[in-house]
């Protein structure tokens, strides 16, 4: 076999492999329910969201000067709901990904026992998502664009690592060294609950107590505080996530309002003092209106830290 007939062969196996990949969905999901009594009953679901993508310029986050191919397993999520009783619900999901140029890994992204004694009075702890903007309560399966925006890495669920550009990539090398034991969520407990005062107007609150930040300069730990309210027009979104989209299946105007803080996040070294670290100000809006056989979606914030 001579070079050029190696290279075509090469292009067309590429080529192949392109075909395959595209013929995928971004996202599949698919579930079972089992019931096992009246009140308990279990829900085991599988969603796959997969994405080829091609580059002919530097990677910021690569040291590949010359781009590429990639195939990528963004998120394979296998997640466990249930009912232990009317009263006690739990949540385990993990979350595996692999790309071309890195090695596969896989973790456990959530684990919540939820006592629910109303929908208004819920009381979830464990590993979760910290209520701190509305991006980080989206359903990781349910984002309107595959990634969440850049901007959502600055909060300390993300470890303060972050860019402006619609993505969720982080600079190589420039890791403060200010980020939590847990990816993309905390370990705590949230008072979480919905209310609806009318057919159109409808309310959930979240407010958590979280580990955060351990502060690895000698300074003593505290703990995180996170609060939001949430008000929905139309349809209500009772869940604890929120979707990316509903493609036409809600007509619902939410408006968000999210504080996070922890004091003594880190140590300033020069002045020996506690330094903290707040988010405020974070207000939010999401419409979705059915518009046609889809949907007209809308979510922007504004964000102060």
């Amino acid at each position: 076999m001579n070079i050029g007939e190696w290279q075509m062969k090469r292009a067309y196996f590429l080529g192949m492999l392109i075909a395959v990949v595209m013929a995928l969905p971004p996202g599949a999901t698919a579930g079972v329910e089992l019931k096992i009594s009246n009140n308990t009953d279990m829900d085991l679901g599988l969603s796959l969201q997969t994405l080829g993508r091609i580059t002919d310029f530097r990677n910021p986050n690569s040291n590949d000067a010359d781009g590429g191919l990639d195939f990528i397993l963004r998120r394979g999520l296998l997640h466990l709901s249930g009912n232990f009783t009317d009263y006690v619900k739990f949540f385990l999901q993990t979350e595996a990904s692999a790309a071309t140029d890195n090695d596969p890994s896989a973790r456990i992204s959530d684990a919540t026992l939820n006592l629910h004694y109303r929908d208004i009075a819920q009381l979830i702890m464990g590993l979760q998502k910290p209520p701190a903007y509305r991006s980080i309560l989206t359903d990781d399966a349910a984002l309107l664009a595959i990634d969440r925006p850049g901007i959502t890495g600055y909060n300390l669920t993300w470890g303060l690592r972050g860019r402006i550009e619609f993505d969720s990539t982080s600079l190589r090398n420039t890791n403060s060294g200010i980020h939590g034991p847990y990816q993309d969520r905390d370990l705590g407990a949230t008072f979480f609950g919905t209310h609806s005062f009318s057919d159109m107007l409808h309310f959930k609150y979240y407010a958590g107590i979280y580990r955060g930040i351990q502060n690895s300069r000698g300074g003593s730990d505290k703990p995180r505080f996170t609060g939001r309210v949430q008000m929905n027009l139309f349809d209500p979104e009772p869940d604890y996530d929120n979707r990316g989209t509903y493609l036409g299946t809600k007509k619902t105007i939410a408006i968000g309002y999210s504080n996070d803080t922890q004091h003594d996040v880190v140590t300033n070294l020069e002045h020996h003092s506690g330094v903290d670290y707040t988010s405020f100000n974070e207000f939010d809006l999401f419409i979705d209106y059915p518009a046609g056989p889809g949907s007209v979606t809308f979510e922007g914030s504004y964000i102060h830290t």
